[in-house]
């Protein structure tokens, strides 16, 4: 998963702390304050088993710093505890949900909500949180399940990758054509919408896309509507694959890349990429065998669906995409906007 280590200040900072610490109770008070204060440092299977512990001899000092402790602790344990951990971040309307299902019938694994500790994004109003994972929900997931598959709509961020590292999380990035995405999107605005009643609509509408459309979205033509999901969508998608693209030449990440187009429409294709890359093997092999002939959790599965969207509406996304210059490739812009 990860590219490269980079050597980083603290990183030295700890192993002196952890050689110290066992000298005496102010150097390990010294550690659990270094590593309360910076999560982002790697920490390795062996070292979070010697800091935990160390620590045994700090509790019933105070209240305070036993509940220190036990956020410490519980954060070096998720760190030490093997498993299998794949976090699927995505653009929205990529196949994810498929993907994730399929990976966790496969696996024989739990599915968890990394936004927060409630187990449905929907009922605990975060779905606008599409870019903050929480780290309780993590330790939560973690020491509850060890293995586990998660799906979010996160663009990547150098506490995100730190996190990704720390906790062993294999990361699947899945990206589809920004176009085609859109109308797959509307569809589904259209669908929650006008099967919810009035109440229920504007709620959904409201919390579920972070202000980002208006109440009166179903009421607005076709033409109209891709209009505003380009303005209120458009720029996320292309930060979402810019993030991503920085993330892998950053050497902090290497996330396995799906392509809907390229590997969600093609189970074979999808399922060699998947054996090889993730090891699914023996039982496992056969169990995702089986849930690609299914087709379990499978929408409908189009490419070219973007074909519709209004030539001022392209152009808008053009735009946007303009301001990257070189960055991004002619290639890539084809791939996302043609």
């Amino acid at each position: 998963m990860v590219a490269s280590q980079q050597a980083l200040p603290e990183q030295s900072a700890l192993l002196g702390l952890l050689e110290a610490a066992a000298q005496s109770i102010g150097k390990r008070l010294d550690l659990l304050y270094f590593l309360s204060n910076h999560p982002w440092v790697h920490v390795d299977s062996s070292q979070a088993k010697q800091a935990i512990g160390l620590f045994a001899s700090l509790r019933g000092v105070s209240d305070h710093q036993d509940v220190l402790l036990n956020l410490v602790e519980a954060r070096l344990h998720c760190f030490a505890k093997p498993g299998c951990r794949i976090a699927v971040f995505s653009m929205p309307k990529s196949g994810s949900s498929y993907l994730s299902e399929i990976l966790c019938q496969s696996l024989g694994v739990s599915r968890v909500n990394l936004d927060s500790c409630a187990l449905n994004n929907t009922e605990a109003g975060c779905n606008a949180r599409e870019d903050e994972l929480d780290e309780m929900a993590l330790i939560k997931a973690t020491l509850l399940y060890g293995d586990w598959v998660a799906q979010h709509h996160t663009r990547a961020s150098a506490s995100l990758m730190y996190s990704l590292r720390n906790y062993q999380i294999q990361p699947i990035v899945m990206m589809r054509n920004i176009l085609d995405c859109l109308v797959s999107f509307d569809d589904m605005m259209m669908e929650w919408n006008y099967v919810q009643g009035e109440s229920a609509r504007r709620s959904r509408i409201f919390f579920n896309t972070g202000g980002r459309l208006p109440f009166h979205y179903i009421d607005l033509g076709e033409d109209a509507r891709y209009a505003v999901l380009a303005q209120a969508w458009g720029r996320w998608y292309l930060e979402f694959y810019m993030s991503w693209k920085r993330a892998k030449l950053s050497g902090l990440c290497d996330p396995l890349l799906i392509r809907y187009e390229d590997h969600v429409v093609n189970p074979e294709i999808l399922r060699g990429l998947l054996c090889e890359e993730l090891g699914l093997l023996g039982i496992h092999g056969e169990r995702l065998e089986q849930c690609l002939h299914d087709r379990v959790r499978f929408n409908q599965g189009v490419v070219g669906r973007g074909a519709r969207i209004p030539a001022d509406v392209r152009s808008l996304l053009g735009e946007m995409a303009d301001g990257y210059g070189m960055e991004l490739s002619g290639q890539e812009r084809q791939y996302l906007l043609g």
